[in-house]
């Protein structure tokens, strides 16, 4: 979804400028890319503390990326569309 978000800003012109010009745009690029690579840490240190403490220590970290990062998705999914 990022990427074809990107694809469309830089293909899309509004107000006789391209959408990649417009600051919200920007932002919402800049905002998909943060919460994506804060997405991707979360899963990487609940592998790396399963691999250390197993599952059960791990079980908190697991929980709050069962809920973060769907949201992310659906997050960044709707920006992309919008």
């Amino acid at each position: 979804a990022l990427e074809a978000m990107i694809v469309r800003v830089n293909q899309r012109t509004t107000f006789g400028k391209k959408l990649a010009e417009h600051g919200t745009i920007q932002k919402d690029i800049a905002d998909s890319r943060i919460e994506l690579n804060a997405s991707r840490l979360m899963v990487l240190q609940s592998a790396h503390l399963i691999d250390e403490v197993g599952s059960k220590g791990a079980r908190d970290y697991i929980a709050a990326i069962k809920v973060f990062v769907p949201n992310t998705c659906l997050r960044v999914i709707d920006r992309s569309i919008q």
